[in-house]
């Protein structure tokens, strides 16, 4: 009898192991897997789902992510407009899915019409139409504050026996994403009028929360080429606006950049959206942020 009830115990506990190990969290982009990473320290880890050094504009799923996909309990993306590939695949998902439709009414979402810059065929960006939505909505701290808070709902339903554990890291997390706010308000605060160019229009969120000086973008979407027309335009740009500064970004190819910078003598520097620059972790979405407001101090100061 005792033998049947150990038997019987045993196999309980190890049902309750193997179902805790099945309940899984994915990301598709490094930031958002920062957050939840930090929401899940002590708990679990997430699965990183694009490498940092591949474009969520461009990408091709392993057999092996495809399973990670389908069996997670709560996938988080930014939507079609951005990580396209994987799109079709969360239609039949059965887990939760949290994206940028998901958020609408929590979150600041924006348009790349309200950014008042002198951009081109906004619906082509990445490729795909979606009523001219900026998909770059974790490059305002603001935001991320708020997404932290609604992502750790469901984890609080994954993980039940961690809610404490969660709060815990929520609180944690919230406190230092404030304590970061306002240390990038009174950095960039002297840097409102000088202006600068990037490389691709991704920064309108981050640039609207501190009221920077963003004359315009290299280009709409980051896979296409740069003509001969962009760079004598971007040229004149620089000369007429006074850019100091022209930003190129970690995960492209910086040879444009380098060229206009020779032409017009623009000083160069480089901003980092998606945290190719740093380790995938907690810590990522912190140090991307701060990056952001080292490259601009340091090119624009």
């Amino acid at each position: 009898m005792r033998l049947l009830i150990a038997i019987t115990l045993f196999l309980s506990l190890s049902a309750g192991s193997l179902a805790e190990e099945n309940t899984k969290v994915v990301a598709t982009i490094a930031p958002l897997h920062s957050i939840a990473s930090y929401l899940l320290k002590g708990v679990d880890t997430p699965e990183l789902i694009i490498s940092k050094q591949l474009s969520p504009h461009n990408f091709q799923l392993k057999p092996s992510q495809r399973q990670a996909i389908a069996e997670a309990d709560l996938v988080l993306w930014v939507g079609e407009m951005l990580e396209r590939p994987i799109e079709k695949l969360l239609k039949d998902k059965k887990g939760q899915v949290i994206g940028l439709h998901e958020l609408e009414g929590k979150i600041n979402i924006r348009n790349f019409d309200e950014s008042g810059h002198d951009h081109h065929d906004h619906d082509d960006h990445h490729g795909h139409d979606h009523s001219g939505m900026d998909p770059h909505f974790w490059l305002s701290p603001s935001n991320m504050v708020i997404y932290a808070d609604v992502i750790a709902q469901p984890m609080y339903q994954i993980y039940p026996d961690h809610v404490e554990q969660i709060s815990t890291n929520l609180k944690e997390l919230t406190g230092r994403l404030s304590t970061l706010q306002a240390e990038l308000k009174s950095a960039l605060s002297e840097l409102q009028d000088k202006p600068y160019l990037v490389f691709h229009d991704a920064y309108g969120y981050f640039e609207d929360e501190y009221q920077l000086n963003n004359v315009g973008a290299l280009t709409v979407n980051p896979e296409r080429g740069i003509g001969a027309k962009k760079l004598l335009e971007t040229k004149k740009q620089i000369e007429q606006t006074q850019t100091q500064c022209l930003f190129s970004e970690p995960q492209f190819e910086n040879k444009i950049v380098k060229k206009i910078s020779a032409v017009s003598g623009v000083n160069t520097g480089q901003l980092d959206p998606i945290g190719v620059s740093f380790d995938a972790g907690s810590e990522l979405y912190i140090e991307l942020i701060t990056g952001l407001k080292n490259a601009l101090v340091d090119c624009l100061s």
